[in-house]
């Protein structure tokens, strides 16, 4: 269902993987962009799924795009141990059973890589906006309130790879935190510089030893 082709040397150890999936807006996908063009990354992997429908997309500069995941390891030298999984396409939201396989793909391409941490951000349409999160366990969630200066994510569901990934990464034994933007058509400026600031911060406290 999945196939990986490799553009460089594949990344070894990553300690925290990062995960960005464009959803209902641009949001994702902007925050994306400005990691890795802000972190000089690298894209060392391209994971095509069979299941995805067939098209192929192209850029205003007329450069072909096939559909799929793109994985990113830190630049040469780089002492950071962060990676970054995201895509060009909307595809957070797939039918069932395709979004629990590609979640359950994501997780175990981070336990092939030692993480130790996930982090999925994604966007929705909501009549109240904000950033949310939910986390792998209680605990964890009272820490990244407590540290992060966060609202979670309260009687509310939401559908997605993004979300699923959480869960499943709860049996891996791998901790994650799943980032929430909540936005409407007027509010999505603020809701993109809110979302990128709260997610520096998840950063920082993914790096701390005690989670």
């Amino acid at each position: 269902m999945f196939r990986e082709f490799l553009i460089e040397e594949p990344a070894e150890k990553l300690r925290t993987l990062l995960v960005m999936i464009p959803n209902v807006s641009q949001v994702t996908s902007r925050i994306s962009e400005r990691m890795v063009e802000v972190g000089k990354f690298t894209q060392y992997s391209k994971v095509v799924m069979h299941f995805l429908p067939d098209i192929l997309l192209s850029d205003e500069l007329g450069d072909g795009y096939l559909p799929g995941l793109e994985l990113y390891k830190p630049s040469k030298g780089s002492e950071v141990q962060l990676g970054i999984i995201t895509s060009k396409l909307q595809i957070n939201q797939l039918p069932v059973p395709y979004s629990y396989w590609l979640a359950e793909y994501i997780v175990r391409k981070a336990k092939a890589l030692s993480s130790s941490f996930i982090i999925t951000v994604s966007d929705f349409d909501y009549i109240r906006p904000g950033v949310r999160f939910f986390a792998s366990s209680r605990e964890l969630a009272k820490n990244v309130m407590e540290s992060c200066d966060i609202k979670p994510v309260r009687k509310s569901y939401f559908y997605g790879v993004s979300s699923l990934i959480v869960p499943v990464s709860k049996l891996y034994k791998i901790n994650a935190v799943s980032l929430v933007s909540l936005i409407t058509k007027e509010t999505q400026p603020q809701v993109l510089i809110n979302a990128f600031n709260s997610l520096l911060r998840l950063l920082e406290f993914a790096e701390t030893p005690t989670k």
